[in-house]
């Protein structure tokens, strides 16, 4: 019976993590991402990443930081691609709690840049953007980025 008990204090304190997770789906994501105009040429794809980060949320800039989850594209397939690099607009200093970090608070862009091995080939990604979401607390968030985008042809 003790064990029961203890059984069901661990299930009674996961169901509000459980409850709070269901609430962050990737289509309620507090912040979002948009491919504006892209520019091609021979040499380049450059994508403009705009990035809408709802009121009252923050998010962490793309440098070394002491605290939080620094932002990560992870290409899972890609057609074409030597090689990307990407741009970040200067950071904010903000807070958690008492600590400052470098981040957005925000909308804001970055430019994607996907250099082509093949100047007559276009160039296609699939990818993940991972970052941190804050508000109260933080979450990690994964953006699918797919470029160009399945509806485009």
């Amino acid at each position: 019976m003790q064990k029961l008990r203890h059984t069901f204090a661990i299930v009674l304190c996961a169901l509000p993590i459980y409850a709070h997770a269901q609430l962050y789906k990737p289509s309620l994501t507090p912040i979002k991402i948009e491919i504006s105009s892209p520019q091609i040429s021979a040499q380049y794809t450059q994508l403009p990443l705009k990035f809408s980060v709802q009121s009252g949320w923050k998010t962490y800039a793309n440098i070394k930081q002491k605290i939080g989850i620094e932002p990560e594209l992870l290409i899972q397939n890609s057609t074409n691609l030597k090689s990307w690099h990407w741009q970040w607009p200067t950071p904010k200093t903000l807070y958690e709690g008492n600590v400052p970090f470098q981040g957005y608070d925000s909308n804001f862009e970055v430019q994607l840049t996907l250099i082509p091995q093949s100047s007559n080939i276009p160039v296609n990604i699939n990818a993940t953007l991972s970052l941190g979401a804050c508000e109260t607390l933080c979450l990690p968030v994964q953006i699918p980025l797919v470029y160009p985008h399945q509806n485009s042809k």
